[in-house]
């Protein structure tokens, strides 16, 4: 099983959550001191200097929070660069899932926090546990977008190898989802922007 729990991406996920936690204390102070403002310009004249400083606070918490959530996307960032490549390393491990056959389909399946990519008709399989990036809800909730663009950009750096149908059924929701990879010897997508490529992270 491949987990996503190791020191680094640990270290990721728990500064994302100081920043995000922080973005929101600063946040609610400044909503805060919004209504304070709002109750002093009823008689602004006697509160004059004190709803100036106020106001002032008030845009420095604005741009605390701005600065706080700037960080927290590079920290975002950290988290799903450290996520792909363990992806691209486990699948590259298993290659024998992935290849052999001019015909291959995989599928794809969730079960708690666990995404499951196994082949059909066989008992190769592969399964991550993501309960480590459950707090990260969009990378989360991407994890499956991020195999089908790895398995994208796989089988297009190795069409060479003779696969001629390659397909992907998504069962993570209600209706299954037929993805076409290779289609009559030719990969179905594009693969000019696909980052797995892009990062050297497919061989």
């Amino acid at each position: 099983m491949v987990t996503f729990d190791n020191g680094q991406i640990k270290k990721d996920i728990a500064r994302v959550k100081e920043l995000s936690n922080a973005a929101i204390c600063v946040l609610g102070l400044t909503l805060c001191i919004e209504i304070a403002v709002a109750c002093l310009t009823a008689n602004i004249e006697e509160h004059l200097g004190i709803t100036i400083a106020l106001i002032a606070a008030q845009g420095v918490g604005l741009l605390a929070v701005a600065v706080l959530f700037v960080f927290k996307i590079f920290a975002e960032k950290g988290v799903k660069q450290g996520l792909i490549t363990t992806l691209a390393t486990a699948l590259e491990e298993r290659a024998d899932l992935l290849s052999g056959d001019s015909e291959i389909a995989l599928v794809a399946t969730y079960s708690g926090d666990k995404l499951t990519l196994s082949r059909q008709n066989s008992f190769k399989e592969v399964t991550f546990d993501l309960s480590g990036i459950k707090p990260l809800r969009k990378i989360y909730s991407s994890f499956g977008t991020y195999i089908v663009e790895y398995l994208q950009g796989y089988y297009a750096e190795n069409i060479g190898q003779g696969y001629q149908s390659v397909t992907i059924t998504d069962g993570m929701g209600k209706n299954p989802l037929v993805i076409e990879l290779v289609k009559d010897g030719k990969p179905c997508k594009k693969t000019e922007n696909n980052y797995f490529i892009k990062k050297g992270l497919i061989k």
